[in-house]
């Protein structure tokens, strides 16, 4: 018997247990856990890869994607998200997130080109992000990038744990 999640721990791609491996391993998923913790270059707003979540999208291969993003930030840098993508590659997704003064906001209508805010909170937060992948006419690396939305001294850091399942539909 496994432990009850309780409200405000953090979730870990592990506690959804091995059955969740198996199903994505069926539907020839992926699966794409950070396995440490990403200090993004402070005094920075320039856009930089995060580490272990790239995923391979084939050449016009339908696929939708779900990401869970451990954070922490200050009040003032906050942080932004983005992607970079193979060429063609188009997507459509929504996330759920704080605001720049902590209240939970849910945007939809981002497409592969959108810049996303997320508000710091001066503590760990968590931003959840889905949508629907399509590959464009060459097969290649769907990377989420990362920087502070506003430069600060401060550290933003992009936390182990947080993960990036793509699930193939076609």
């Amino acid at each position: 018997m496994t432990a009850p999640i309780l409200a405000g721990a953090r979730l870990l791609a592990e506690d959804l247990g091995p059955w969740a491996t198996d199903i994505l391993a069926a539907l020839k998923g992926q699966v794409l856990v950070k396995t440490s913790d990403q200090t993004l270059t402070p005094s920075s707003t320039t856009m930089q890869d995060v580490a272990a979540l790239q995923a391979t999208i084939g050449i016009s291969k339908v696929s939708a994607f779900v990401l869970g993003l451990h954070y922490n930030s200050n009040t003032t840098a906050d942080l932004k998200i983005g992607w970079t993508f193979p060429t063609g590659l188009t997507m459509k997704w929504y996330a759920h997130r704080a605001d720049t003064a902590g209240a939970l906001l849910v945007p939809g209508g981002l497409i592969q080109t959108s810049v996303l805010t997320i508000g710091g909170l001066a503590a760990d937060g968590f931003a959840l992000c889905a949508g629907r992948i399509t590959g464009g006419s060459v097969a290649g690396l769907l990377k989420l990038q990362a920087a502070q939305n506003t430069s600060n001294a401060s550290d933003t850091k992009i936390l182990d744990g947080s993960f990036l399942a793509v699930l193939n539909a076609s």
